[in-house]
Formats: structure tokens, sequence, C-alpha cells
């Protein structure tokens, strides 16, 4: 019986591009767009981390979701404004550890609202 042949012919690409977060963190990709928006997004998410790292215990207890560069917090509405300042401070840090050495600001946009909104 013959079977057919499994061997897939190689892709040969010329070029290769490597991006890297604010961190250092790598990523090799055939496409630019790719390696440039892993810079964006990788860093954006790298100072999202860190900000969860330094979340009070009454802040992590909170949290009920992280995207890409956001964090997402189920608080009642009386704590509303003081936890959207508390944790916007927290992330305005982290961004500045991250951000500052390459000369750049850090910005964070907080909302309040009955559900996520990206």
């Amino acid at each position: 019986m013959l079977f057919a042949s499994r061997e897939y012919p190689e892709k040969v690409y010329k070029k290769v591009f490597q991006g890297f977060t604010l961190s250092g963190r790598p990523v090799v990709s055939y496409k630019i767009t790719d390696a440039l928006n892993f810079q964006d997004q990788g860093s954006g998410a790298e100072i999202a981390l860190a900000a969860i790292g330094a979340l009070p215990p009454h802040l992590l207890e909170r949290l009920v979701l992280f995207v890409h560069d956001e964090l997402v917090f189920e608080v009642p509405e009386p704590e509303a404004e003081r936890t959207i300042k508390e944790v916007e401070e927290i992330m305005l840090r982290t961004g500045a550890w991250l951000l500052e050495p390459w000369g750049v600001s850090a910005e964070v946009e907080g909302a309040i609202s009955e559900s996520w909104k990206h």
C-alpha cells in the first residue's frame, strides 16, 4: 500500500525581524508589524503585570480581569472613586519604572462603569 508523503517544503524567508519590550524580552518574527506590535503591547502588559504585583491585598482580592494592559476590578459603588485613584497611582508608579529610563512619561486612563469597556 502506498502512502502520501508527509514532508512539507520549508519556507525560506530572507528577513527575520527581532523586537524587544522595553524590559528586554525578545520576539522574533517574519513580519515587521508583529515585531513592532510586540514592543508596544508587550511593554504595556509588563507594566500591568508589575502593577498587579504591587497591588495591596485589599485591591488584589477585587481584581477580576487582566486583559492586555488593562486591569478590571469589581468594587462596591461607594468605593469606586477611591479605588480608581489608588489603582491609577500604582499603575503610574510601575509605568514610570519601565518608561522613564527611555524618556517616556506614563499615562493612565481609569474608568468606572457597570461592565468592562475596552
